[in-house]
């Protein structure tokens, strides 16, 4: 691993397979971490013959932590109609830069662009601020973010964002995080709990930061409640729709898909708000296909 200076941060990457290929970034989700992509995803994409670039998001991991930012109140965040970014930290418009700003770091002038859930959000926001710097697009059940789509349930919402009290010792916050993954887990392609829990406890281990969470989630807040306008695309994209995803339910992905032209649609039955299973060898075939089918659109 190593640090880089991006967007005037410390930002954390991990490479993996051979530098000299064409460079592919992954963006992680909502408080997760660059370990959180599967590693038979990472290898398969390797494999290919890709540099692959996965990274810690600002305050996430081993990335720089913002704390001098302070800590947003997210219970009254989440009770307005409308989050502005002016109430929040950052938006994933700044943390959309910091992704540029690690291929400035690496000396890459684009790169093909994953990102998943949140990272997702600001995979799109890379390619709407910096469109030279993004090769093409795969987007892994995320969202559009557009007024049109339906809301979050509540119930889901509340567990996403914390609603209850915060576990006090390390395997309270393992437990924790393992019965919220199975409120948005994918039935067709359940998790083994003890891998599951072997990823939060090196998480915590690696990079326990539930202030930057909050931080993260009022960014995410304020895209999801119409602080900036739904985007029209022109990339070649893939997206990948759960159809059994309870965060971002089927109308996400294809109102996602309706508006960057061209894009691939993939709706994977069985599929929740997660990767497991037979579903990353789903998914990251259909990465590779929309990888080189731009590769061809665009040596011809």
């Amino acid at each position: 691993m190593s640090c880089v200076r991006s967007n005037g941060l410390s930002i954390e990457v991990e490479r993996y397979g051979d530098e000299t290929g064409v460079p592919l970034l992954l963006i992680s989700g909502f408080g997760s971490q660059l370990i959180s992509w599967p590693t038979k995803m990472i290898e398969a994409l390797a494999g290919a013959g890709f540099s692959v670039i996965a990274m810690d998001n600002r305050d996430a991991g081993l990335s720089e932590k913002l704390s001098r930012w302070g800590v947003p109140d997210i219970a009254p965040l989440r009770s307005k109609p409308r989050v502005l970014p002016s109430e929040v930290p950052y938006t994933l418009a700044d943390m959309s830069d910091d992704a540029a700003g690690v291929l400035d770091a690496l000396g890459l002038p684009a790169a093909h662009v994953v990102g998943k859930s949140m990272g997702g959000l600001i995979a799109q926001s890379l390619c709407a601020r910096h469109p030279d710097r993004v090769l093409s697009l795969s987007l892994l059940i995320t969202t559009s973010a557009a007024p049109s789509v339906p809301a979050m349930r509540p119930d889901i919402e509340a567990l996403l964002f914390g609603d209850s009290d915060a576990p006090a010792d390390l395997e309270a916050i393992i437990e924790a995080s393992v019965e919220a993954d199975k409120a948005w887990a994918s039935p067709a392609y359940p998790f083994d709990p003890a891998e599951r829990r072997a990823l939060a406890l090196a998480s915590l281990k690696r990079g326990h930061n539930p202030d930057g969470v909050a931080r993260q989630a009022a960014a995410l807040l304020c895209e999801l409640r119409g602080g900036t306008e739904p985007r029209h695309l022109d990339v070649p994209a893939l997206v990948v729709q759960g159809m059994a995803d309870t965060i971002f339910p089927p109308e996400h992905g294809r109102d996602l898909a309706r508006r960057i032209t061209g894009a691939e649609l993939l709706e994977v039955e069985g599929m929740g708000h997660d990767l497991e299973g037979g579903a990353v060898g789903i998914v990251t075939e259909a990465i590779i296909r929309c990888i080189r089918s731009a590769e061809l659109r665009q040596n011809s």
